[in-house]
């Protein structure tokens, strides 16, 4: 059996595919090809060519062997006709009907040159010979003696479904090997090459496992739903990513921003919240390709290179009004005008936090060159400031539905006060979500004084785990440098320098943040009536990994337990 990439496709992938034939060989390849074979489904690669310009190769496979090289597949299903007066190619569907399509010997023949170009682009591979590929395979098409293609579209180099039975597949392959062959070994150490630059290992951190107790951390590998969501987004330039939160968005951004620098591409991380910028920061390694920031810095970093005041200059962005911040986005642009900054990749995390006005000036810093990328991540149950966020409607959306971030109970309390798409929940056990009520509003700092005691005596956590959330404006005595009993009170921003110290932070600033335990407080201030913000609730009930304490009236927990019963 041959190793492939993925190993396997998830039912829900399979469900919603549109190309059957591609699912066919994928299958195929899996169980026929003997175990020499590396397989790579449904793969895209950029690299820089000589004259500086950005080209994107991708394949529905990339055969690999050791001794035999590479080969790119390009998959096409349903009947094959060619208009030889105009060289146009079209599919024929089972309901009869003419689409006209790529060429899919042209296809694959330019992703082949642009692989061979990335890997020659290696110290290593630079005067080593390469043996490598192209063919296409028609799997609903059944080979025909009397077929002629052209000289330029050689039978030896289609499959057709005749070769699908287990007993041929090996041999056809082996064939079109045969026909590119220039007898040049490309090796294990070829395979392993590929594979780093393929299909790379994504390791997050899982915190849903992780042993409060002993600190130990677990890895998982990210698998199913976001590895495939990485690989379908690669095919396109524009993508919009909408998912819950702890669907992976973040993890996914960062990933991606990571395949964009190692492609040399110039790439630019933004959000909204400072917090998060910062948070970002920290995730990833500097490096000169990469630049992290959030829009109100970026703005004041253009306006110091004009020249010109900004008025917004050391504002809050969240204190900002929807016309503030239309405000801002004209000001970056009279300023991106003049500039000759540019990126060739920029993605967005929290979209949703975004004013409508601010996509143009996004679309604006992209370069020039033909290969260029756009990818906005969001969560609309998460606008808590902005409620006319609206999306550019040229891109392409894409849905993440798994939750890895929470532990099954927290998931289903905050999932009762989520809009999008249905989430399903992690299938980890947690801590629980615990429910303290509290009959006098001024007995809250006691409370919180005896949860963090009961956690760092008792329990042996240590404070970084945790963290307390309430809405805005945060009252005096919770704020950065004040004290609970005899915990100093830092906020999302500050560097942490003592054991003594809690996070205290506003719920909205927290966004795209996590702890394994969250403490939510003051909720009655978003759930009075006529003040009810459900958007802020979800964000804060949604922070915590493992763990969950809820400090309310009576009449708080009560609202929020009936939901999440439902």
């Amino acid at each position: 059996m041959a190793r492939i990439f993925p190993d396997r496709l998830s039912t829900e992938y399979r469900q919603n595919h549109n190309s059957p034939a591609e699912l066919k060989l994928f299958d195929c390849l899996k169980a026929n090809l003997s175990a020499e074979f590396t397989v790579f489904y449904n793969r895209t690669w950029i690299n820089r060519n000589s004259e500086g310009k950005v080209e994107q190769g991708e394949a529905d496979f990339v055969i690999v062997h050791p001794t035999s090289g590479i080969l790119i597949l390009e998959v096409k299903g349903g009947r094959i006709e060619i208009d030889g007066f105009t060289d146009s190619i079209y599919s024929i569907d089972h309901m009869g009907r003419r689409h006209q399509i790529t060429d899919p010997w042209k296809q694959a023949e330019k992703s082949k040159f642009i692989l061979l170009n990335k890997i020659r682009s290696l110290p290593k591979w630079k005067d080593r010979w390469v043996d490598i590929g192209s063919a296409v395979a028609f799997c609903d098409l059944f080979d025909n003696k009397n077929l002629n293609l052209g000289i330029q579209r050689p039978k030896e180099l289609i499959i057709f479904k005749d070769d699908l039975e287990s007993n041929k597949i090996q041999d056809k392959i082996e064939s079109i090997y045969q026909f590119w062959s220039k007898k040049k070994t490309f090796g294990i150490d070829g395979i392993n090459l590929l594979e780093k630059m393929l299909a790379p290992t994504l390791k997050i951190e899982n915190p849903l496992k992780r042993d409060l107790e002993t600190n130990e951390k677990e890895l998982i590998e990210l698998k199913d739903q976001q590895f495939e969501l990485l690989e379908m987004i690669s095919q396109n330039q524009r993508v919009l990513v909408q998912g819950g939160a702890g669907t992976g968005k973040t993890v996914l951004l960062l990933e991606k921003a990571k395949r964009f620098v190692n492609d040399n591409l110039n790439t630019l991380i933004i959000c909204f919240s400072p917090t998060l910028r910062d948070f970002l920061r920290k995730s990833v390694d500097s490096h000169p390709n990469l630049q992290i920031t959030s829009f109100d810095q970026l703005v004041q970093e253009f306006a110091n290179e004009k020249g010109i005041l900004n008025p917004f200059k050391d504002r809050n962005p969240f204190s900002l009004t929807y016309q503030e911040k239309k405000q801002l986005s004209d000001l970056l642009l009279d300023c991106i005008e003049t500039s000759k900054r540019r990126f060739e990749a920029i993605l967005v995390d929290e979209g949703q936090d975004f004013h409508s006005d601010w996509w143009v000036s996004m679309e604006l810093l992209l370069s020039e060159t033909e290969e260029k990328y756009f990818y906005i991540f969001y969560d609309k149950s998460q606008i808590v400031d902005n409620k006319n966020v609206i999306f550019p409607t040229y891109m392409t959306n894409y849905s993440l539905t798994q939750n890895i971030r929470n532990s099954d109970e927290i998931h289903q309390v905050a999932s009762s006060f989520y809009s999008g798409t249905a989430m399903k929940s992690s299938g980890v056990k947690g801590a629980g979500v615990i429910y303290s009520e509290l009959t006098n509003e001024n007995d809250l700092q006691k409370r919180l004084i005896s949860i963090l005691n009961q956690h760092l005596t008792v329990e042996k956590i240590s404070l970084d785990q945790i963290g307390i959330l309430m809405p805005e404006p945060i009252e005096e005595i919770y704020l950065s440098g004040k004290t609970v009993g005899e915990y100093k009170i830092i906020n999302a921003q500050d560097r942490k320098t003592e054991r003594n110290q809690i996070l205290v932070e506003s719920i909205s600033k927290f966004k795209g943040l996590e702890r394994p335990i969250i403490i939510l407080c003051n909720l009655e201030k978003i759930l009075k009536p006529g003040n009810l913000n459900i958007s802020e609730l979800y964000v804060g009930l949604s922070r915590p990994k493992s763990k969950l304490i809820i400090i309310g009236n009576q009449k708080t927990l009560s609202f929020i337990q009936s939901k999440s019963r439902k």
